[in-house]
């Protein structure tokens, strides 16, 4: 069951850049890969958004799905790149928003895949998700230095994530444990569009995805 749900979110979203899909928010993405997991599983499985799940300060969950018994806890993350970037495609144009602090979302990340392990170990879950789709090449580790604050938490291509995490920043956040190790293998999301560079030496903002299984 654990590879048969992997294998069709893995799908879906390739899907959605096949189709040239772009997101403008997590809430869309989130939506919109909750209403395809519905059609493909079909009417042995049923989905819930913002699910409440287990205890703690954060109680509900972003996509749940119960199928032939089992429990499935999806966490989705649509990051953006630290300022505005315009995508065209056959004369259309798609302004995706700046946001960037990629290592507040990197740090949030792991912990969407912590508390997937806690529910997971008080048997709220059978196993889980954590999803990332991103155009800021910071997540993935182009341009940061291993030695930088941050990069104990970078999501770095080809490396993994294990052991406990703490936050260097201003705003308090609970220390971050992870009982197993990770892989972290990006993917591409190409959906087709070209994007506007305002000059030569601008850096360019690919779309990537991550999916992490707990």
């Amino acid at each position: 069951m654990k590879a048969i749900i992997r294998d069709t979110l893995n799908t879906i979203i390739l899907e959605f850049a096949k189709n040239g899909r772009l997101f403008e928010s997590e809430a869309q993405f989130q939506f919109d890969l909750a209403w395809k997991l519905q059609e493909v599983l079909g009417d042995d499985s049923k989905i819930y958004l913002e699910k409440r799940l287990g205890a703690g300060k954060r109680k509900y969950t972003d996509i749940v799905i119960e199928c032939h018994g089992a429990i499935i806890a999806i966490e989705v993350k649509n990051k953006f790149a630290d300022k505005e970037v315009t995508y065209t495609k056959n004369g259309v144009k798609v302004v995706i928003p700046a946001q960037g602090a990629a290592d507040e979302g990197c740090f949030d990340f792991l912990n969407d895949i912590s508390r997937i392990e806690e529910l997971k170990k008080n048997k709220s879950i059978d196993f889980g998700f954590a999803i990332m789709l991103t155009n800021y090449p910071l997540y993935w580790g182009d341009g940061v230095k291993d030695n930088s604050k941050w990069s104990q938490y970078c999501l770095w291509n080809g490396r993994s994530k294990s052991g406990v995490f703490y936050w260097y920043g201003k705003s308090k956040k609970e220390d971050i444990s992870l009982s197993r190790t990770y892989g972290i293998t990006w993917q591409d999301y190409e959906p087709g569009y070209s994007e506007e560079m305002p000059s030569a030496r601008c850096k360019k903002h690919p779309f990537k995805f991550l999916i992490v299984e707990i």
